[in-house]
């Protein structure tokens, strides 16, 4: 468990190719509190990917 490196999506994303439309974040844990965050969400976008994902909202 923890977070997944920046590098480990671009890989992940390097190997999908065009068969996905976008990427959800979450299901296991709080995305708000990756510590590079910002990273994957540019990297994902930085692909043409949709993003969704889920929080309660709170960074503690």
């Amino acid at each position: 468990m923890g977070f997944m490196p920046v590098e480990d999506v671009e890989r992940i994303l390097n190997n999908v190719g065009s068969y996905v439309i976008g990427v959800g974040l979450g299901r296991w844990g709080e995305p708000l509190q990756h510590p590079d965050l910002i990273d994957v969400l540019k990297l994902i976008e930085s692909r043409g990917l949709l993003i969704s994902f889920d929080t309660n909202g709170l960074i503690t």
